[in-house]
């Protein structure tokens, strides 16, 4: 169980010393159920390279022994060092993200579906997953498949101001052959049906309800029905606006000003073939809303409020995102990874030329260099520096 054997490592001439005291790192077990021992770290012993077979020994053995297939990496700095420089680089880009603009934000900021939405959205009659195939906006989506009629995910109660002109939005897809129903709902009173939105659509389309919520009415929730048992359909972009201008609370990964680029409204396309509150999207181009800092709280998890016009366009903030760290050796970073790779290879250089002397020394600081100025020119023309917004209220 102290041992890693590859061939491709059997290197002609290597002396049993040519490995001494690097870390030798098993990323990925081969059977797919992370047994032991992925992600176990261990120093090679000192001689325990054999060129003939490519064998490494391990001073510690492994909890349990390295099976045909695994993946293993072999490392001059701790892999955990490494790992922190990678997820420093990440949490550090800011990129463009779309978010749905709306009175209510949901449990992880999953209006945009990107957190976990079977886990957020509730169910009843209904299984949920987190879809990465059929996607409106982003890397994810709700999926529901009803176990009996009418079955459906939702937001929950969420509370609404009464006698008020809303608007409640969300995009829905849904797999051949069957149907689905976005549906407000008066909780308030005896859980009546507000309004509902239809589609049959094998395609995206947008649900969009507008409504008054009826007097006494001091909670709505919203569901994503799949109407037939077995019947299945996928869930993007919810959200609840204001007919008229209003605040509105950011997620929470929005912290600072400088993050949010613009506020855009999407007008409706033409009418889909149910004819009850459904469009064809991505028909109409958005246009820039009028929007300006109305409040901070570093207390409060959503740090930050804006107001925003009025209007019947769904409204989208457009703010810059940094990226989620990689939580193991597989996690999916969804920006270039060639360019982090440089921008992790300018600091592991650094580090190893300051364990080193003469010519190496010199060497190791020219890839630093090199991988620098390629990491930070590549990084400004992907993504050009956040301008900072001077505090206090912008109207833009």
């Amino acid at each position: 169980m102290g041992s890693v054997i590859d061939s491709a490592y059997a290197i002609p001439g290597a002396t049993t010393d040519h490995y001494d005291f690097r870390i030798v790192k098993i990323a990925v077990d081969a059977g797919g159920a992370g047994a032991a021992p992925e992600g176990e770290v261990r120093y090679i012993s000192e001689g325990g390279y054999t060129a003939a077979t490519g064998t490494f020994a391990t001073e510690v053995d492994f909890t349990a022994a390295v099976a045909s297939g695994d993946t293993y990496e072999v490392h001059e700095i701790h892999p955990d060092e490494i790992d922190n420089i990678i997820k420093a680089k990440v949490r550090n880009i800011y990129a463009p993200t779309f978010f749905p603009l709306s009175l209510h934000i949901m449990a992880g900021d999953d209006n945009d579906m990107e957190s976990a939405p079977a886990t957020n959205y509730s169910a009843t009659n209904g299984t949920r997953a987190n879809e990465s195939t059929v996607v409106y906006n982003g890397a994810q989506s709700l999926k529901l498949t009803a176990t009996s009629a009418g079955g459906y995910a939702n937001t929950g109660s969420i509370g609404i101001p009464e006698s008020t002109q809303l608007y409640a939005a969300v995009m829905c897809y849904v797999t051949s052959g069957d149907s689905a129903t976005f549906r407000v709902i008066d909780v308030t009173n005896s859980n009546a049906t507000i309004d509902d939105a239809t589609s049959d659509e094998p395609s995206w389309m947008e649900l969009v309800i507008p409504f008054s919520t009826p007097s006494g009415c001091e909670q709505a929730d919203f569901r994503f029905i799949s109407d037939a048992n077995t019947d299945i359909a996928y869930w993007d972009d919810f959200q609840v606006w204001r007919q008229n201008g209003g605040v509105y609370p950011l997620p929470s990964w929005i912290t600072r000003m400088d993050q949010v680029e613009s506020v855009v409204g999407f007008p409706q396309g033409t009418g889909g073939p149910s004819s009850n509150f459904d469009y064809r999207a991505n028909e109409r181009r958005s246009r820039a809303l009028r929007w300006g800092f109305e409040r901070e709280d570093g207390r409060a998890d959503n740090e930050l409020h804006i107001w925003v016009e009025g209007t019947q366009d769904r409204p989208f903030i457009i703010a810059r995102r940094n990226l989620s760290e990689p939580t193991s050796d597989t996690s999916n970073v969804f920006f270039d990874p060639e360019l982090i790779a440089e921008g992790v290879l300018g600091e592991v250089f650094d580090i190893l030329a300051g364990r080193s002397t003469g010519d190496e020394k010199q060497r190791l600081e020219r890839e630093a260099r090199e991988s620098r100025r390629i990491w930070r020119n590549t990084l400004e023309e992907l993504l050009p520096p956040i301008v900072r917004t001077e505090p206090g209220r912008v109207w833009v």
